[in-house]
């Protein structure tokens, strides 16, 4: 009956017009196939509005009216080619209320009447209950997929709709049924959709959401998903799946696709899917996340394909044989062509798992980023007060820190004036009751605020000496701190910082040696101690040391890593760049005969293929040299921060202190005897211990399968001791990377490293076996373990 309608009342018209009256009656396709809230709520509105005009019509004087009817006629303001999936709820409305066909009183009149009727019919069905989707909705929540949605107090689910109408008209539904509820749509502020996202994962077993969740929203707690109507634009499907089915998912994700496929819209999508499905072999698994390309490269505008069916009903059958001649052929010869297919067939996934081992090990302890952001809130008096709950709050953000003069404001914007929920680690931001906490971590506006701050207020002891102790010190020694720097030319010319660290370089009694900068971390500030800044000349011999040893090798490495980058860069450049011309030139060849052939209104469309090519020479030529200039590195500025003297700790007891000695020649032993170990078991060890990454411990160890592929991984820290029973102790940083890395950090001890037999004692996740026995020496920064304890747990 809607469809007659729209034939009879809506039918086709050219120019500015036709597009006007196409986009409302794709609107009203579009809330036909949604649900019969929506397109009742629609015809509603156009029926209400047309009545207002026949009754604003009739007030004036009969010499009056035709002018007013005229006015009415004229097109409102809207985009008819826009994007339907971008469509806004007041361009729908506008779209379905604001245009106008009927040319007289007694035909509108006549339109109000059969919208009247529609209006009874869909009132009629709704009270039956009898709708056929709503009814297909609450089989699917029965089916055993969604089972967990009933058992299971966590489960999930989200379902989207397209409509505002739709979304209330479900919601009220689904709460008649017995379910709790929440919603999300474009309407609500986006702190406004934070707050139901929490309520959503702490309390609610059901989200219903517009496109307004597609994007930007973390629900990877809810793996259960319907798709209520599907959008035009198929790729649009994907980011809703985007939604649940991500990194860090657990669970298996169950989605729906409901299709009305006795539409003709519903009719083509089924038809698409099904294509899809049967390609799916051939794409390697790929379906959902290369679907844009598939269309693409099949020259298959599938939102169009809709709506001119749509308009043109007769169109149906040639509609459905273009989407039939889809080949997966067409995106698979384009990756041939520039290299991505073979790439991607070789991508050898143990380099991306080492890499993101590797990525998580040296990530900035977050322990370390709160104990700074508390010491740096007491220098700058900033009141930061430990919640019941375990988390942290600002009442009052001073007006310092969110002063436009800040960089930091500048460049990250302004803090908020209080701050109720503070946490430093992500485990705490992941639980529900804490989704409405602030992360807090280098980066944040806040944090950054903080910084600048403390920095300005202790400009005046850079390039100063402090007195720190130090667990493994046995004699006095110094540890001086610089800032170096690597620059060099990004693609676009322009001068680029493209490398920067803090070196630390020690003054050992035979000379300089490279330190790990993180070494602060594990030292303990002497109190009102006091040491003189090192001579001029012996700063800058280990200035020197620093260029030659430490910079300069950065510098050579940075080069080889851009260099590189820039030749896998420069030659899948190529590739697509060529692959890209051939397809300009087969289209310019096809215009320039068309225009040869007498076809003028071809002659357009050549100039602007010629101009097309053109453009893309330019592009190429303007890329190469970009990459050439990668190559181009050099060291940039270096700068002095300051000096650590390091002293034996004192006040530490003779069974702490000896279990912090540790004796080179002990320790090279027992890492000789712990990476023999892992070869004899059939894992593959690397020394990690002289990386001065902050990592925390020493022998990486991976093992392989049968197809060499990296399956499993081991961080062990190794501890030498000469006699054959005895105490150890644990730095700072290795005692949080064993509470970090859990199961896969081991702790090997080797008595009587450098003796005939060495005697290995090894322990899994040391913190959880450990920690009970554990003492923190408190003059030192060290964790002290008994001898008896890593026995018993080994």
């Amino acid at each position: 009956a809607v469809t007659a309608y729209i034939q009879q009342f809506l039918g086709q018209a050219g120019g500015q017009r036709g597009n006007a009256i196409a986009l409302a009656r794709t609107v009203l396709q579009r809330r036909l196939a949604s649900s019969l809230g929506a397109i009742r709520s629609s015809l509603l509105k156009r029926a209400a509005r047309i009545g207002e005009r026949i009754r604003d019509v009739e007030a004036l004087p009969a010499h009056e009216r035709a002018a007013k009817l005229a006015e009415y006629r004229l097109i409102p303001d809207l985009d008819s080619e826009q994007d339907p999936d971008d469509v806004t709820e007041e361009n729908e409305s506008a779209a379905v209320e604001g245009v106008v066909v009927a040319e007289t009183l007694d035909a509108m009149r006549v339109e109000v009447r059969e919208l009247e009727r529609l209006i009874a019919q869909a009132d009629a069905a709704i009270a039956t209950g009898q709708e056929s989707k709503l009814a297909a909705l609450r089989d699917c929540l029965d089916r055993s997929e969604l089972r967990s949605l009933h058992e299971d107090g966590r489960a999930k689910l989200l379902i989207f709709t397209e409509h505002r109408d739709t979304l209330e008209y479900l919601e009220r539904n689904l709460r008649d049924w017995g379910y709790s509820t929440c919603v999300i749509h474009g309407g609500q502020p986006p702190t406004a959709r934070k707050e139901i996202q929490q309520q959503f994962h702490q309390d609610k077993q059901i989200c219903i959401a517009t496109e307004a969740a597609g994007e930007g929203i973390n629900l990877q707690f809810c793996h259960l998903m319907i798709n209520y109507d599907l959008p035009w634009n198929p790729v649009r499907l994907e980011q809703r799946m985007g939604r649940i089915h991500r990194i860090g998912q657990e669970a298996k994700c169950v989605i729906f696709n409901f299709c009305a496929t006795n539409t003709i819209e519903g009719h083509l999508i089924i038809l698409l899917l099904l294509k899809l499905e049967e390609m799916r072999k051939a794409l390697g698994g790929r379906v959902y996340d290369v679907l844009g390309e598939v269309l693409q490269h099949n020259g298959l505008d599938f939102e169009r394909l809709v709506r001119d069916t749509l308009l043109n009903p007769s169109l149906r059958d040639p509609a459905a044989e273009q989407i039939e001649e889809i080949t997966a052929e067409a995106l698979l010869d384009y990756e041939r062509m520039v290299g991505v297919a073979q790439a991607t067939k070789n991508v050898d996934m143990s380099w991306v798992r080492e890499h993101d081992w590797t990525s998580e090990e040296r990530r900035l302890m977050p322990e370390y980023v709160e104990g700074f952001f508390l010491r740096a809130c007491q220098q700058l008096e900033v009141r930061l007060e430990r919640r019941v709950d375990g988390l942290w709050r600002i009442e009052h953000v001073p007006a310092a820190l969110r002063s436009d003069r800040l960089s930091a404001v500048q460049r990250l914007d302004r803090p908020q004036k209080s701050y109720r929920k503070l946490t430093f680690l992500k485990e705490q931001r992941a639980r529900a009751e804490h989704e409405d906490a602030v992360l807090l971590s280098p980066g944040h506006p806040l944090f950054a605020a903080v910084t600048e701050s403390l920095r300005h207020k202790l400009a005046g002891v850079e390039g100063a000496s402090a007195v720190f102790a130090a667990p493994w010190a046995s004699e006095p020694y110094a540890i001086h701190f610089f800032v170096h720097s690597i620059t060099g030319l990004a693609t676009s010319g322009r001068p680029e910082e493209v490398f920067a660290e803090i070196a630390a370089v020690a003054d050992a009694p035979h000379g300089f040696e490279h330190a790990p900068a993180d070494v602060l971390h594990d030292l303990t500030p002497v109190e009102d101690a006091r040491c003189e800044p090192p001579e001029t000349a012996h700063l800058r011999a280990a200035e020197d040391f620093v260029r030659l040893r430490v910079q300069q090798p950065k510098v050579v490495a940075e080069r080889a890593q851009r260099l590189k980058q820039a030749e896998i860069r420069s030659a899948y450049l190529m590739k697509a760049l060529d692959a890209e011309n051939r397809r300009l030139e087969a289209s310019w060849l096809e215009l320039d005969h068309r225009v040869s052939s007498g076809e003028e209104n071809a002659r357009i469309a050549l100039d602007a293929a010629v101009r097309r090519r053109e453009e893309l020479g330019r592009r190429r030529q303007e890329k190469l040299r970009g990459f050439e200039q990668l190559g181009i590195v050099k060291p940039g500025p270096l700068a002095y921060l300051g000096s650590a003297l390091i002293v034996p700790p004192g006040g530490v007891d003779e069974k702490a202190a000896a279990a912090m000695h540790n004796d080179p020649q002990v320790e090279l032993a027992a890492m000789a005897w712990a990476m023999a170990e892992e070869s004899r078991a059939g894992w593959d060890p690397e020394d990690v211990s002289q990386a001065r990454d902050g990592s925390g411990f020493d022998i990486r160890s991976v093992r392989r399968d049968d197809q060499g592929r990296i399956a499993d991984v081991r961080r062990i820290e190794v501890k030498g001791r000469a006699p054959a029973h005895g105490d150890v102790s644990l730095c700072r940083t290795e005692w949080i990377a064993a509470r970090r890395h859990g199961d896969t950090y081991w702790l090997y001890v080797v008595y009587g490293a450098k003796s005939g037999s060495p005697r290995g004692v090894k322990i899994r996740d040391p913190y959880a076996k450990l920690h009970d026995h554990v003492r923190k020496v408190t003059h030192v920064t060290s964790f002290y373990i008994p001898g008896d304890a890593i026995e018993a747990a080994a």
